[in-house]
């Protein structure tokens, strides 16, 4: 049934040329790829139908064909700001930030749509002295709330992963303490203790050809060693924590 659709209205692509396109992209995505495609391989409105199929392409999911849609673009309107700036605004929106920075010093962009973008991809990725550095350098409209936010992100007291790690050495579950898990503190406290107690218990009672001891053991010092990784890596979560709430109230 698709194929009958779609053969019917590319016999009206002709007489509609690329509004017909447009119109089915309201209610079938991915029909109007087609259509749009099909336009591409008749070399009609390339520079209208790159950028729409750059958007529809972008809407569903494929991020790599709609980034050589805007690649053909750039060639077909060289040295345009309005396609470049669409660029930026695709690659910021896909969180290509690597790339996107990459773009903008290739080009030599210091216009202040650009550098904002910069500011804004570096503040994303939780880099607030990069973000603070080119904000404050933009017009208090443009860079200044990012500009604030930069100042509070910088301002952060992050706690030691490794403090973490050495506290649950010397007491088990500490460490997620430090990192404001005091639940998960207790519970790993409590997971090192018993087989640590049982343990120490058969070592006690039948010396240590114990079997049983040396299970106890096997899986106290499992536990125990999971533990301080488990902190270390609290402790990093809680930083990184921290800077998500910032970025979060930021995009408020």
């Amino acid at each position: 049934m698709k194929q009958i659709i779609f053969t019917l209205l590319l016999c009206f692509t002709f007489v509609y040329a690329s509004e017909l396109p447009a119109y089915v992209a309201k209610y079938d995505k991915s029909l109007a790829i087609e259509l749009y495609e099909k336009e591409l391989k008749n070399g009609r409105n390339l520079n209208g139908t790159y950028q729409a199929l750059a958007g529809l392409y972008n809407e569903t999911g494929k991020v790599g064909l709609a980034e050589d849609c805007y690649r053909h673009l750039l060639e077909i309107n060289e040295g345009s700001y309005a396609i470049y700036r669409s660029y930026l605004e695709f690659l910021y929106v896909n969180q290509h930030y690597d790339k996107l920075r990459t773009v903008v010093q290739d080009n030599g962009f210091d216009q202040s749509w650009s550098q904002f973008l910069v500011a804004s991809s570096y503040f994303k990725e939780g880099k607030f002295d990069s973000s603070f550095v080119i904000s404050k350098t933009l017009s208090e409209e443009i860079g200044g709330k990012l500009k604030r936010y930069s100042i509070e992100g910088n301002e952060l007291k992050y706690r030691s992963p490794a403090l973490g790690g050495i506290m649950s050495t010397f007491i088990p579950g500490s460490g997620k303490i430090y990192a404001g898990r005091l639940l998960d503190g207790l519970q790993a406290f409590s997971v090192v203790a018993a087989p640590a107690y049982n343990a120490y218990y058969h070592f006690s009672k039948t010396g240590p050809k114990s079997v049983q001891a040396w299970i106890w053991t096997a899986v106290a010092s499992w536990f125990y060693l999971s533990d301080i990784y488990g902190s270390v890596k609290a402790v990093h979560e809680y930083n990184e924590l921290q800077k998500f709430k910032i970025i979060e109230r930021y995009e408020q």
